[in-house]
């Protein structure tokens, strides 16, 4: 019997209602917002049509209800394609939005239309791959955005113009594909945003590949083992990428290579010259023992970095495997769908 497999980095949303059920507490943001009540959940996907939140259930804390919430922290095991619809029709005050371990590829604009008083947005440790943008077009107020841990390679040009980046206080794209920086005040901030430009182009004129591989085989069990033959051989090429691009790695102005031996005493030398240790002083020692340290800790920021682009292609492929079993399940019940 001939199965034809579709194996596609986008697949269409299954569209599904989503119920929440929160444990309510505080989380102390300092300087971006305070002290905040919270809804903390894993959303439960619920077959049918919609991506809205059609219930949500919980224990408030003593003399709270849902419009004292201001924070809806949302975490998953990669299910969670979407950004939830009609949450203002149980939490109406939100003002800060964190999704971590999500399945989400895409942001587009009309993502945040349910969130207009949004000034705080995470989404981290997921697959997204472009940002529109329009993203932000429906929220003015937002001062501190993370997209740390991603597989960014797009972003809109103008992603950041309805803001105002004089009032913002963070930016964070680390461990991204494009991108591996972070913003901390008004003037980082701005230079960010043009490096984004230059670094991760606008994609959203960019034309959706999808591979299609038609397998011979005579059982489901057959399929599978192709897959899983499949998926592991291109894990394995992107890790032999990241570390081939890894070995040398640019980081505080020191370049280093991630597979050379402890520095030597004329590589200290050296640093000391620039560094104006003082060659002879007392202190040079002292000195040349902290640019040492500098250049450890380094190699340790490299090798931490590399570990997190590597779960993140982990979570990636481990939701497209996913995403393949249930297309198979569906083949195998419905043999009229089968050629």
């Amino acid at each position: 019997m001939k199965f034809l497999i579709i194996l596609a980095f986008v697949i269409s949303l299954t569209k599904a209602k989503v119920h929440l059920d929160c444990t309510f507490g505080y989380s102390s943001y300092n300087n971006v917002l305070g002290t905040v009540y919270k809804c903390s959940s894993v959303p439960v996907l619920i077959g049918g049509g919609g991506q809205s939140i059609t219930s949500v259930t919980g224990n408030h804390l003593q003399d709270m209800t849902d419009s004292n919430v201001q924070l809806l922290f949302l975490s998953g095991s990669g299910a969670l394609s979407f950004v939830p619809r009609a949450i203002s029709l149980f939490f109406p005050n939100i003002i800060a939005l964190e999704m971590i371990n999500t399945g989400l590829e895409i942001l587009n604009g009309d993502e945040f239309i349910d969130f207009p008083q949004l000034q705080f947005l995470s989404i981290t440790q997921s697959i997204l791959i472009r940002i529109s943008g329009d993203l932000f077009l429906p929220t003015p107020n937002v001062v501190y955005v993370q997209f740390q841990s991603n597989l960014i390679k797009h972003v809109g040009q103008n992603l950041f113009a309805p803001l105002n980046p004089s009032n913002m206080n963070y930016v964070g794209f680390r461990f991204n594909w494009c991108i591996n920086q972070e913003a901390t005040n008004p003037t980082q901030i701005a230079t960010l945003i043009e490096i984004l430009k230059e670094l991760c182009p606008d994609g959203e004129n960019l034309e959706t590949t999808t591979v299609i591989i038609t397998l011979e085989t005579d059982t489901t069990e057959d399929i599978t083992t192709e897959i899983i033959d499949t998926t592991t051989t291109i894990f394995e090429t992107t890790i032999e990428q990241i570390r081939t691009t890894a070995d040398t790695t640019t980081t505080n102005d020191f370049e280093y290579d991630t597979k050379t031996e402890e520095p030597t005493d004329d590589d200290l030398t050296t640093i000391t010259t620039e560094n104006s240790c003082g060659i002879g002083s007392i202190d040079e020692r002292v000195c040349l023992l902290e640019d040492k340290n500098e250049i450890l800790e380094a190699k340790v920021f490299n090798l931490e970095r590399n570990n997190e682009e590597i779960q993140t292609i982990v979570n990636y492929l481990q939701i497209e495997m996913e995403k393949v079993k249930i297309e198979l399940l569906k083949l195998t019940t419905n043999p009229c769908a089968c050629k």
